[in-house]
């Protein structure tokens, strides 16, 4: 009997032994999941929004430009082109179209409207891709209107999608002067 006693006291013994072996195991790997669940996200950092994208871009501007010895001419351009994200850059080829009226004090017959009609190159570097961003412009090319070579350099700033810019700008056989744009990309 004694033996008896004494095997089952060992069983016993032995059982409850490794009851709290597997408690002890399990809860462990509840501690383990628990410390996986609440270990931190890694930190999102949020870029702000930018506005230049791949591919296919219309330029379409309203211009006033004038000289020092010239009465201003009107107009609307359109361009069409490309942008290069990583580089900032846009290249196209645009059409103008637009008038002025040119009156003369004296005898001269020089009064009376002129064409400007320039086809044109045109190039844009964006100093960031951002929502705000101020940009350098270039146009140059050929006026249908009176023959002669255009050109304009400018800077200007872009608020999303809409732009404003100033510019030196003139044909060739004319004197330089100033254009202002106020135009929009799509």
């Amino acid at each position: 009997m004694k033996k008896l006693i004494l095997s089952l006291f060992v069983l016993s013994i032995f059982s409850i032994g490794s009851a709290n072996a597997q408690l002890i195991t399990s809860s462990q790997g509840i501690i383990r999941e628990y410390v996986e669940e609440v270990e931190p996200e890694p930190e999102v950092i949020t870029q702000p929004k930018t506005i230049l994208r791949e591919g296919l871009m219309l330029d379409v501007s309203g211009t006033y430009a004038f000289s020092l010895e010239e009465d201003g001419h009107y107009g609307l351009m359109f361009s069409a082109g490309s942008m290069v994200v990583p580089a900032n850059l846009y290249v196209g080829a645009g059409i103008g179209i637009g008038g002025c009226y040119h009156s003369y004090d004296g005898d001269s017959d020089d009064s009376g409207s002129v064409l400007f009609a320039p086809i044109y190159g045109h190039t844009r570097y964006y100093m960031f891709n951002k929502e705000i961003t101020p940009f350098v412009d270039c146009k140059a090319g050929y006026n249908l209107g009176n023959k002669s070579l255009f050109f304009e350099a400018g800077i200007g700033v872009t608020f999303n999608k809409l732009y404003f810019s100033t510019s030196l700008a003139g044909l060739v056989d004319d004197l330089p002067g100033f254009a202002f744009h106020i135009g929009y990309n799509f």
